[in-house]
């Protein structure tokens, strides 16, 4: 990602198992386990910010 900016670095604590299958999973579609972790905590926080905007309509 050399055009793009830095982001701060995050730690977080993940079993090996889990690590182990990311980064094989992530590696067979050629991406990085960040790459997926980003998407996920994305659709996360989209997924929460459409329910709290639905609660907040009823």
């Amino acid at each position: 990602m050399p055009n793009k900016p830095k982001t701060p670095l995050r730690s977080i604590r993940i079993s090996d198992e889990l690590w182990e299958a990311a980064q094989q999973n992530a590696a067979a579609e050629g991406r990085t386990v960040s790459e997926v972790v980003r998407e996920a905590l994305e659709r996360y926080n989209a997924r929460r910010s459409a329910t709290n905007r639905a609660t907040k309509a009823q």
